[in-house]
């Protein structure tokens, strides 16, 4: 025959399609560059305060301190009460310094009267007015802890005393201050709560009785801790 073998085929070591490794490379370089952008299009679009130097530069106010989550153990109330939280944990450290703030952040010695809201419901201020208010009553202060939430009310259930009668009915007049403020088990520290729900809160917490009433309590307490409802739902 005319035929003869030139050369023995060989059984390929390596699939010739896809390359592998080249695809790979390509694959990290074009990963990485889509996830960069994208990291910097949400930090650019992102507008929250997340940092205190972002609270600082954003609105122009001190921070006088930053409070951890409570979390409620299983099974117990979604409200923690003034003494949930142990004098040793990190929650205590930090209304303690918020209470150290709050005496160095003005230079008067008795009626302070300040306001605690929120932006949302559920995010604290409640927690934060009952324990920062036991805090400055463990100070040696009289305080005064007032629930100024005339639509849900809950800071009668921090210090388990009864939700009326209390603000709404002192502002109307129908009963005294010493029948109103309510005293708990932490020595120097009463409760205000909100008392009767009215149909109008607005109208009453703007009224010129509140006004009066604001001021008979500066008088009465060193310290006076209003609970107000959250600014964007009410």
């Amino acid at each position: 025959t005319n035929l003869r073998l030139v050369e023995r085929a060989q059984v390929q070591r390596g699939p010739v399609a896809p390359r592998r490794a080249r695809n790979l490379t390509l694959g990290l370089a074009i990963g990485l560059v889509v996830g960069l952008g994208l990291v910097w299009v949400f930090e650019h679009l992102d507008n929250t305060l997340k940092t205190p130097e972002d609270v600082k530069a954003h609105l122009g106010v001190p921070v006088l301190g930053m409070i951890p989550e409570l979390r409620s153990a299983p099974g117990a109330p979604s409200t923690a009460g003034a003494d949930a939280i142990g004098e040793q944990s990190a929650a205590a450290d930090a209304y303690r310094v918020l209470r150290t703030n709050l005496l160095f952040s003005s230079a008067e010695a008795v009626g302070r009267a300040y306001l605690v809201t929120s932006a949302s419901p559920g995010e604290g201020k409640t927690t934060t007015v009952a324990n920062l208010a036991t805090a400055l009553a463990r100070n040696g202060a009289r305080v005064l802890a007032v629930d100024a939430d005339l639509r849900r009310p809950t800071l009668h259930q921090h210090f388990d005393v009864e939700k009326a009668p209390g603000l709404s009915d002192l502002i109307v007049g129908n009963i005294g201050l010493v029948e109103g403020a309510q005293h708990t088990k932490i020595r120097g520290l009463q409760v205000l709560p909100a008392g009767y729900l009215p149909p109008n809160p607005a109208e009453l917490l703007g009224s010129a009785s509140m006004r009066d009433l604001l001021g008979l309590l500066r008088k009465r307490f060193d310290w006076v801790r209003f609970d107000a409802p959250p600014v964007l739902a009410m």
